[in-house]
């Protein structure tokens, strides 16, 4: 650790290197990671792992974190180290924009698919689960060419 100090424990400005590598570069307080930071990871080479609000050493309020896979990406709320608000996941399988409850999409949200496909509505649980819009996307007409209004059940 290369930083502040209060009291003997780490406090304010800092940089923290694991052993492993991972190396998180921040805000303390009381020995955590509090405030704003951004955690870099040792995975070959140093990639960005988490950047934005920490509180109790864990992500807590607005941040990005950015997958393994380095494709996938969530930006939006954080509640004691799980998506929990508003927010929008990115990945090869679509994009998903809307509320988190617990680390599951809950609430109202938006998903559109890689093939074009479009989906308003709500989610329970991470499943569709009641009132939504499915648009199915053609793309030999390049548009949205129909559509579903209805109730959705357990996806």
């Amino acid at each position: 650790y290369c930083g502040d100090w209060k009291g003997g424990l780490w406090e304010g400005r800092g940089t923290l290197e694991r052993p492993n590598g991972d190396r998180y570069i921040g805000d303390f307080v009381a020995g955590k990671r509090d405030g704003k930071g951004t955690l870099w990871v040792k995975a070959g080479e140093m990639r960005k792992r988490y950047t934005g609000d920490w509180q109790g050493d864990l992500p807590h309020g607005q941040g990005t974190y950015v997958y393994r896979d380095g494709g996938a990406t969530y930006t939006g709320s954080w509640q004691k180290g799980v998506r929990h608000g508003k927010g929008a996941h990115r990945s090869e399988a679509g994009v998903y924009e809307g509320e988190w409850f617990n680390n599951r999409r809950h609430g109202f949200g938006v998903l559109d698919l890689p093939n074009g496909d479009h989906f308003e509505g709500t989610w329970v649980e991470d499943e569709r689960e009641g009132e939504g819009v499915y648009f199915y996307y053609d793309a030999e007409k390049k548009a949205h060419t129909r559509r579903y209004d209805g109730e959705w059940v357990s996806g």
